[in-house]
């Protein structure tokens, strides 16, 4: 099986729904999905940075980055 690598704005993209998102889905496909052990600090950064700009949408945005971490991703150390 195909390894990709997935970095916080691909996480980001995907989680957030933003734009971007079906590119990443396609150039991801079903390929095991690896980390860098930085992805949750990112990833927290990109929620915090979400929720400062659309406070009325905190629990929307806290919401998608729960759900983010039902995704399969090892984490490199």
């Amino acid at each position: 099986m195909p390894t990709s690598v997935l970095d916080a704005s691909a996480l980001a993209a995907l989680a957030f729904a933003e734009p971007d998102a079906a590119e990443v889905v396609a150039k991801l496909g079903d390929d095991y999905l690896v980390a860098p052990s930085l992805l949750w600090h990112e990833m927290a950064n990109v929620c915090i940075t979400k929720i400062r700009a659309h406070p009325t949408e905190r629990e929307k945005i806290l919401d998608a980055f729960r759900m983010a971490d039902n995704l399969s991703i090892q984490i490199l150390a």
